[in-house]
């Protein structure tokens, strides 16, 4: 009896043993299983952020292996594989081409589960990155300009939205006399920023955050191609209407008494930019001005000092959905975008100027929404921001790469 009773509680410590060894290896897998999801949240994100660049391509699969192999998962070592798909293959985004699937996945060796004659375990993980609408409005692109983002004088900046400066500077942002910049959040890139005002930013800036990239590379810029609809476009008192194309020379506008209507549509400013001056009005609803140039027609700046009765408004669908001055991207120049509007001017868009300053001193505080991108920002006036997208199909332009699976 005495003997069947060690034989028995032998087999019940075997048996414990075994359970212990199983879940020994389980916890292992488990825990390689968790940091493969990293990995794989972690490459759609990267993936998807690079979606959103122009003619993105195979970039695509090199962000993904790069990102999964800075989390310990390099496709094709050891065993790893990272599969990158777009459109995703499975799940709620299949054949959804804005979405990026990426699957990681290895063979993972066993140690006690080998008594069971498994020696080897398949481990994956898979995530899907999808556009997101972004919370910030007021965005300053220059990586290391001291004063990237500038509020000085009276100018009062209160923005609904998130205020980013992606400046290292130690005075990226900064702000002096009696300015003031209020935003939903404040994020700086550099270690600490200037504050020489009587009105402390708030809230507090959150700084030595890591830069964003363009969140607008996704935009495609429209063709210029095609003939000069008009050369050298100019109106100094009436009212008058035009309709979208080629201005070679760009569109001047002056006089107290002139009203520019526009249809809806794109306009092409081929050099010459546009200048609003002298108390003129611009009126229009879905339109969008490219500012660019070519060999005949040189490069000048938008500059924007219109009336009171001034109301743009950016195209609600499309894909210039919400963009209303859209500055070349191969456009370097050290000539200044001033735009500025009485109290009941409306400039409802995105104002993106990626390689430029803009000089902006604000208008209709009941505007629904502004965005302003730029490699400097300097306000120079009252500027209400609002952040209401409700117009927009695809809400706000801003996207940023966020999971969907």
């Amino acid at each position: 009896m005495r003997g069947q009773m060690i034989l028995l509680m032998a087999g019940v410590l075997m048996t414990l043993l075994g359970f212990l060894a199983i879940a020994t290896d389980i916890g292992l897998l488990w825990n390689t299983r968790r940091q493969m999801q990293t990995a794989a949240d972690s490459a759609a994100i990267a993936a998807q952020q690079e979606l959103f660049a122009p003619n993105a391509g195979a970039t695509l699969v090199s962000a993904a292996d790069d990102d999964a192999a800075s989390n310990g998962f390099t496709n094709g070592v050891n065993g790893a594989n990272v599969m990158v798909n777009n459109p995703p293959l499975y799940g709620t985004y299949a054949g959804n081409t804005k979405a990026v699937e990426v699957i990681v996945s290895e063979n993972q060796s066993t140690f006690f589960l080998r008594a069971l004659g498994l020696t080897m375990v398949p481990v994956s993980a898979r995530a899907v990155g999808v556009p997101g609408s972004g919370s910030g409005c007021v965005i300053a692109m220059d990586p290391a300009a001291s004063n990237a983002l500038v509020a000085s004088g009276s100018a009062n900046v209160s923005a609904q939205c998130g205020i980013w400066v992606n400046s290292s500077s130690t005075s990226g942002m900064s702000a002096s006399g009696s300015a003031c910049i209020q935003g939903g959040s404040i994020n700086v890139v550099g270690s600490s920023y200037s504050n020489h005002s009587s009105c402390p930013p708030s809230p507090t800036p959150q700084t030595g955050l890591q830069a964003i990239s363009d969140p607008l590379a996704y935009v495609q810029a429209p063709s210029t191609a095609g003939s000069c609809a008009q050369t050298n476009y100019s109106i100094n008192s009436g009212t008058v209407t035009l309709s979208q194309g080629i201005y070679c020379g760009g569109i001047t506008v002056s006089g107290n008494s002139t009203t520019l209507n526009l249809n809806a549509g794109t306009y092409i400013l081929m050099g010459g930019g546009l200048s609003v001056q002298g108390g003129a009005n611009l009126v229009g609803t879905g339109v969008t001005f490219y500012n660019t140039q070519n060999s005949s027609y040189s490069y000048k700046p938008i500059t924007f000092s219109g009336g009171s009765s001034t109301t743009l408004t950016a195209p609600t669908t499309g894909s210039l959905e919400g963009i209303l001055f859209f500055e070349d991207r191969s456009i370097t120049s050290s000539q200044k975008n001033a735009v500025s509007g009485a109290t009941g001017t409306v400039l409802q868009g995105t104002l993106y100027f990626p390689h430029d300053e803009l000089d902006y001193s604000g208008g209709s505080s009941a505007t629904a929404y502004t965005i302003l991108v730029a490699d400097i920002i300097q306000f120079t006036g009252p500027s209400v921001i609002n952040d209401n997208y409700a117009t927009l199909t695809d809400g706000s332009p801003i996207r940023v790469a966020s999971l969907g699976e």
